[in-house]
């Protein structure tokens, strides 16, 4: 999609040229913004790879390296065709007609809506940003299958019929040659198991002091008794249910661990992590200095892992925004236009994540990558624009003119290769898997969007700023 992207602004500069001389000088014109749209689209990917998981840094860096060729291969192979096949200029294209049709349409809109364009995105912006105070980081990879999935069906079977279907440890470690046996440590074991067990989000929490209470329970002839308070008695129960196999995950045999074992109801990544600190506030209030409290397991740990992604590629996202930013202002060496051409990027992303809020679909390990990727990608549009402008300004255009002149020579390339990336992203929408569906439908519909604002908003935002710039 992005070798198509890139390819269509050599292409069409190409079929503007009526000689090689002027094919010469539409190729040089156009070389600039291919270059640093192919480098800001690399600054997309690579803010992918802060995250500390190697398939995503390898994800992020692969595709670094993929941007890399295409953009050298658009800026030296498909030249060197076009010097062999030039394309002959048609006044019945569709970029012809975009050209004529839409360009004008475009700047007169812009001409006589400035105000009216900027208050609309503005209203849109505030409609969806209260959705960014409602969005949520959390991962439930169960959710990327279509319920019509056979481990979608199998997942919901198991959570409907068994107490909890997602494994979590609490591990007790005793310090010092303390003993978790210890009546005291016992009792604050049995409290917060049955503390955990009460949460709506447990299904089930069983640990030592359970069996232990189960058999006082038959020799004290007392159903309501609760733990022994004598350590020797504790320890006659335990031997008595050595024969017993899941004792073992319950407590070592010599006594210094002690393992709550849970099942959860939430499959969500923030609901475990959650859990976690939950535990560790309610062991410190039983404030045993001799033990310490771990919650761990697999999907813990596969937890924290899935939350590290999101919250890096958040990360990232800002890191991206801040490249970008960067070489918009070593492009246009002012740093209030720089600042203009940033903001019709951040606005479709910003509305994109409201409205995930205002859905109530989190912000996953999934679809936060979104934001790095389009934005990397759709700024590509906004650095024609802008450079674009800014060379028909430097030739001494007004603003309104150079406009009218920058959408004239670059619109028909931004529609058409919006239409190539926007369309090799939606076939991922094809997918059954919801995670490559949703990333590929959102992406599609974000591009598109950026695109919109980059030939509304910017031009509008540009015309407005310009004449207040001091440094002009």
């Amino acid at each position: 999609a992005l070798g198509c992207a890139y390819a269509m602004h050599i292409l069409i500069a190409g079929r503007c040229a009526r000689d090689f001389v002027e094919l010469e000088r539409q190729l040089v014109r156009v070389a600039r913004p291919v270059a640093l749209s192919g480098l800001t689209t690399i600054f997309g990917f690579l803010a992918m790879a802060t995250v500390r998981i190697s398939a995503i840094r390898e994800l992020a860096t692969y595709g670094a390296v993929g941007v890399l060729w295409i953009t050298l291969a658009s800026l030296t192979l498909a030249p060197a065709i076009l010097t062999l096949w030039p394309l002959k200029p048609e006044s019945r294209s569709i970029d012809a007609w975009i050209r004529e049709r839409c360009s004008g349409f475009l700047v007169a809109l812009v001409a006589r809506h400035r105000a009216a364009i900027v208050l609309g995105w503005v209203i849109a912006l505030l409609a969806v940003s209260v959705g960014l105070w409602r969005l949520e980081v959390s991962t439930d990879i169960i959710r990327w299958f279509p319920p019509s999935t056979e481990v979608r069906s199998d997942y919901e079977t198991i959570k409907r019929r068994l107490a909890g279907i997602t494994p979590v440890n609490v591990m007790i470690e005793a310090t010092k040659g303390a003993s978790v046996t210890r009546p005291d440590a016992l009792a604050a074991i049995g409290a917060l198991s049955t503390a955990l067990d009460e949460l709506p989000q447990i299904g089930k929490a069983i640990s030592v002091a359970d069996p232990i209470r189960q058999v006082h329970r038959v020799f004290s002839r007392d159903p309501a008794a609760e733990l022994p308070s004598d350590g020797g008695v504790i320890e006659q129960y335990l031997l008595l249910l050595e024969g017993v196999d899941y004792m073992r995950d319950l407590v070592s045999p010599d006594r210094s661990v002690a393992n709550i074992l849970l099942r959860m109801n939430d499959n969500s990544s923030s609901e475990i992590v959650a859990l976690g600190d939950w535990v560790r506030d309610w062991w410190r209030t039983a404030e045993l200095g001799d033990f310490e409290v771990t919650t761990t397991g697999i999907m813990y740990e596969f937890g924290r892992a899935e939350e590290q992604i999101a919250y890096g590629q958040i990360q990232g996202l800002l890191l991206a925004f801040s490249a970008i930013g960067l070489v918009l202002l070593a492009v246009l060496r002012r740093p209030l236009l720089a600042l203009v051409a940033l903001i019709p990027n951040v606005v479709p992303v910003a509305m994109a994540f409201g409205s995930m809020g205002l859905l109530g679909i989190p912000l996953d390990a999934a679809t936060v990558c979104m934001g790095s990727l389009a934005l990397g990608i759709a700024v590509d549009d906004t650095v024609h624009v802008a450079t674009g402008y800014r060379d028909e300004r430097g030739v001494g255009l007004p603003p309104l003119a150079a406009i009218g002149a920058c959408l004239s020579r670059v619109l028909p390339a931004l529609v058409l290769t919006t239409v190539c990336i926007s369309a090799g992203f939606a076939v991922l929408g094809l997918s059954e898997f919801l995670l490559i569906r949703n990333l590929g439908i959102v992406t599609a519909l974000l591009v598109a969007l950026c695109l919109l604002a980059d030939v509304t908003l910017l031009p509008a935002l540009l015309l407005k700023v310009d004449s207040r710039d001091p440094s002009r």
